[in-house]
């Protein structure tokens, strides 16, 4: 438990998940979202389960990383090169 602000405690939210079924979900899907939404848990603490069973020594599959949701790469790279214009030399 935590304790919030006021100084009372704070439970943490309990995922009835085991290891076995964490693993096997995990090694099944395609991405954490995917995860998460089987598992009925925050994205959150799915990748925070999953580093911490790396860090114990098992080897989950790395999931491949997307650029972030709605992100217009080639319009903020312009942005960035417009910014990057501006400046004056050193």
């Amino acid at each position: 438990m935590t304790m919030k602000k006021d100084g009372t405690a704070k439970r943490r939210a309990a995922y009835d998940v085991t290891p076995e079924k964490f693993i096997t979900v995990w090694q099944t899907s395609e991405s954490a979202d995917e995860v998460a939404e089987k598992l009925k848990m925050p994205k959150p603490i799915v990748l925070a389960r999953a580093s911490g069973y790396r860090r114990g020594g098992l080897k989950l599959k790395k999931m491949p990383r997307r650029p972030g949701k709605g992100l217009d790469i080639e319009r903020l790279n312009r942005l960035i090169e417009e910014l990057n214009g501006k400046r004056e030399p050193p």
